[in-house]
C-alpha cells in the first residue's frame, strides 16, 4: 500500500486526531438513527400516563427519521462557505463547539422527555454530521501524500465505524443500554469533540489551502515539512504551484457555478453517480431491517445486540482490506468488486427472505447474505466515493463538489429511508 516511508509520526498523529469527528458521526448515527433506540425513545414520547397518545406514532417517527438527514444536507450545503472562509481546520474547531452544544441538549431532552426538543437537537446534530462528514475526509485528502491519499482519507470510515461499535457497546444492557442511562448514553456524544477541540488547536492548517487560497507559502512549506518529516518539500511546493496555474479558471467556484461549469461536468457527474450508487444500493434497508433478520433465527432478542456488534466489527475488518487496497489495487477494482458483491448478495438475501416461512435453516442464510453485504458495501462503495471526490477536482472547486456530493448523499439517505418506512410501517412500529 503506497510508500509506508511517507506515513510520518506527525502525519499518523494528525490523522487519529482529526478521525475522532468521524468517532463522534458513528456514535451519533447509532444513536440517533438506530432503529431500536427510536422506538424505545417513541414509546416515552408518543404516550403520557395511561395510552393516551401525545403525537401520532406515525407522524412522530417519521419526522425523527427524517430530520437527523435533512440537518445533514444542510450541514453539507453551508460546508463549502465555512471551509473556504475560516479554513479546514478553524472549521473543525466551530463544528466541535456546536456539536458539545448538540449534546447539552439531547441529554437535556431525555431528562424532561421533550419531543420538540428532540426535533431541534436531532436536526443540529445533523448539521454537525453533515460537516463533518465533509470537513474531515477533505483536509485528510489535502494533507496526505499522493500514493498514501487513499488510505488516509479511509481512516476516517474506518473510526467512524469504530463509532458505531462503541456506541453498540456502551448501549448494552450490562452498560447504559437501560431507561435510568438514556441521558448518558446520548450526552457522551458531546465527549468526543470536547476532547478533539483540544487537542486541534495543536493541528496544521491544510498546506493546500494555505499556498494556494491564502498564499501564505512559508507557513504552507512548515506545514509540509512537519508533515513529510523532511527538510526538501520544494518538489511538492512546485506541484502545488502548477495546480494553482493550472485552476485559473476555477477560481472562486462556488456551488453555483459549479453546476454550470461545463469544463466540470463529467467530474462533477461521475462523484454523483458513484454516492447515489452507494445509497441505492440497499445499505439503509439493510441496515435496518438487519436486527429483525437476526431475531429470525431464533436466538433470542436479547442476543441480536450482540450478533449486531459483530456484524460492525466485520464492517472495521473490510474497511483494514479497504485502507489497504484503495492505493494497491486501485478505486475502480474497488468499486466494481464492493458492487458487484452487493449485487449477488441482494438477490441471494431476497431468495432467502421468501423461503424463511417453508425452510427452517433459511434464516441462518440470511444472516450469512447480511454479514457478506456488509462486508462488500465497506469495501468499496462506502469509501471509494470520498476519494474520487478529492482527486476530480483542484484546491478552488473542491469544497463546493463536497457540498454537492455530500448534498446528494443526504438527500438520498433521507429519501431511501422514509421509502422503505412506508413500505415496512407495520413491521417497524411494532418493531
Amino acid at each position: 500500500m503506497g510508500n509506508f516511508q511517507e506515513l510520518t509520526g506527525s502525519l499518523v498523529l494528525i490523522t487519529v486526531i482529526s478521525c475522532l469527528g468521524s468517532l463522534q458521526y458513528g456514535y451519533n448515527y447509532w444513536i440517533l438513527y438506530s432503529p431500536t433506540l427510536i422506538n424505545e425513545e417513541l414509546d416515552n414520547v408518543t404516550h403520557q400516563g395511561s395510552s393516551r397518545a401525545i403525537y401520532p406514532r406515525r407522524f412522530a417517527l417519521e419526522l425523527t427519521i427524517a430530520i437527523f438527514p435533512t440537518g445533514g444536507l444542510l450541514g453539507s450545503l453551508i460546508f463549502a462557505f465555512l471551509v473556504d472562509t475560516f479554513g479546514r481546520k478553524r472549521t473543525m474547531l466551530l463544528n466541535d463547539i456546536f456539536s458539545i452544544v448538540c449534546a447539552f441538549l439531547l441529554c437535556w431532552f431525555r431528562v424532561i422527555e421533550s419531543f420538540p426538543l428532540s426535533f431541534a437537537a436531532r436536526l443540529a446534530a445533523g448539521i454537525c454530521t453533515g460537516i463533518l462528514t465533509t470537513v474531515v475526509p477533505m483536509y485528510l485528502g489535502e494533507i496526505a501524500p499522493v500514493n498514501l491519499r487513499g488510505a488516509i482519507i479511509e481512516m476516517c470510515l474506518f473510526f467512524m465505524t469504530m463509532g458505531v461499535a462503541l456506541a453498540q457497546a456502551v448501549s448494552l444492557p450490562e452498560f447504559l443500554g437501560i431507561e435510568e442511562g438514556s441521558p448518558i448514553l446520548v450526552g457522551l456524544t458531546g465527549i468526543g469533540p470536547l476532547f478533539q477541540l483540544f487537542l486541534l488547536l495543536f493541528l496544521p492548517e491544510s498546506p493546500r489551502y494555505l499556498l494556494i487560497q491564502k498564499k501564505q507559502e512559508r507557513e504552507a512549506k512548515q506545514v509540509l515539512k512537519k508533515l513529510r518529516g523532511s527538510h526538501y518539500t520544494e518538489d511538492e511546493i512546485e506541484e502545488l504551484y502548477q495546480e494553482d496555474y493550472c485552476e485559473q479558471e476555477e477560481k472562486g467556484m462556488r456551488v453555483h457555478k459549479l453546476l454550470c461549469s461545463r469544463g466540470l461536468r463529467w467530474p462533477l457527474l461521475c462523484s454523483i453517480i458513484v454516492i447515489v450508487g452507494q445509497q441505492f444500493s440497499g445499505v439503509n434497508v439493510v441496515y435496518f431491517y438487519t436486527d429483525s433478520i437476526f431475531k429470525s433465527t431464533g436466538i433470542g432478542d436479547e442476543n441480536v445486540v450482540y450478533l449486531s456488534l459483530g456484524a460492525t466489527c466485520l464492517t472495521m475488518l473490510a474497511h483494514l482490506i479497504g485502507i489497504y487496497g484503495v492505493d494497491a489495487w486501485g478505486r475502480r477494482i474497488l468499486l466494481l468488486c464492493g458492487f458487484g458483491i452487493c449485487s449477488i448478495s441482494c438477490i441471494l438475501l431476497t431468495m432467502t427472505l421468501e423461503l424463511e416461512t417453508t425452510i427452517s435453516w433459511m434464516p441462518y442464510m440470511s444472516t450469512i447474505f447480511v454479514m457478506i453485504f456488509i462486508f462488500g458495501h465497506f469495501i468499496g462503495p462506502s469509501p471509494v466515493p470520498i476519494v474520487l471526490t478529492t482527486e476530480l477536482f483542484l484546491q478552488s472547486s473542491r469544497s463546493s463538489a463536497y457540498a454537492i456530493v455530500g448534498s446528494v448523499h443526504w438527500f438520498c439517505n433521507g429519501f431511501i429511508a422514509l421509502v422503505f418506512l412506508h413500505l415496512q410501517l407495520p413491521h417497524i412500529l411494532s418493531f
